[in-house]
């Protein structure tokens, strides 16, 4: 049996506010969740019952409408809606590692060029350091700044 929220917030009220009791159709109208279509569902689920006699309307809980716990059933449709939640995070960090993984596959296929670019990066820098360091020499040969020695090969401090 499946209930909208709305109905199921319905019969809670009636069970709460009337303890079970025939109540009069006023008396339900009254109520926060009362819509029509909710006590029509009510009524095709055989949760309550009507008798309608001349001017008047009275409506009680069945038997199955007193035995429905309507906090479990609306705490397990939050459970099922969290649950919901949790397994589209699952799907989507799932999906993110497969990237990864694919990321990794594309790092393992070009590795080799990686690693000469990084060993061409290491010997460069390895050459300017000894080129900077014959700069200094230069000018300390020559009693002057680096900068001098610099600005007379037309080199930028910065090279």
């Amino acid at each position: 049996m499946e209930l909208s929220n709305n109905s199921l917030y319905l019969l809670e009220n009636l069970k709460s506010k009337f303890q079970g009791r025939p109540v009069s159709v006023s008396e339900i109208q009254s109520l926060n969740n009362y819509t029509e279509i909710s006590m029509n569902e009510l009524k095709e689920h055989d949760i309550i019952n009507e008798i309608i006699k001349d001017d008047y309307t009275i409506i009680w809980l069945t038997t199955k409408g007193a035995e429905i716990n309507v906090s479990h059933i609306l705490e397990k449709r939050e459970e099922e809606k969290e649950k919901e939640k949790l397994d589209a995070e699952i799907k989507e960090l799932k999906t993110k590692i497969a990237e990864l993984d694919q990321a990794d596959k594309n790092y393992e296929q070009y590795e080799p060029e990686y690693e000469e670019y990084i060993n061409l990066l290491h010997e460069y820098n390895e050459i300017k350091d000894v080129g900077q360091i014959l700069m200094g020499r230069l000018a300390e040969l020559e009693g002057t700044t680096t900068k001098s020695v610099y600005s007379e090969y037309n080199m930028n401090l910065e090279d």
